[in-house]
């Protein structure tokens, strides 16, 4: 599952997501696909080699969720050890459910890079 809209006015990407997809090198890209929010369009690069994955999101224009939520699985399953948003040092992140939580985003595009 890449995409989920839950009951509390969340919309979680990634959630179900095959370690396998996020290997070194592999990318996932999603193109205005359809939400109750409006249309999203994200993709998420993997160099975990280098020990990085990288997202970029276009959320959607109708109806700003009260979260955004994103799910990093490492194909190793490593632990996450840093997270930025928009080149901005982030700590609202949780290390067990592999999720970068964007409370209100407000903004038109995200990009999200965790370390492991």
């Amino acid at each position: 599952m890449l995409i989920r809209e839950l009951d509390d006015d969340s919309l979680l990407l990634l959630q179900a997501t095959p370690r396998k997809w996020l290997e070194d090198g592999k990318k996932i890209e999603v193109e205005n696909a359809p939400t109750y929010f409006g249309r999203i369009s994200f993709s998420v690069d993997s160099k975990a080699f280098s020990g990085k994955l990288h997202a970029s999101i276009e959320t959607p224009r109708r109806r700003s969720p009260g979260q955004l939520i994103v799910r990093f699985r490492h194909p190793l399953s490593k632990p996450m050890q840093s997270v930025t948003v928009n080149g901005e040092n982030w700590t609202d992140f949780n290390t067990q459910k592999e999720w970068v939580v964007i409370e209100k985003p407000l903004l038109r595009r995200y990009t999200i890079t965790v370390q492991y």
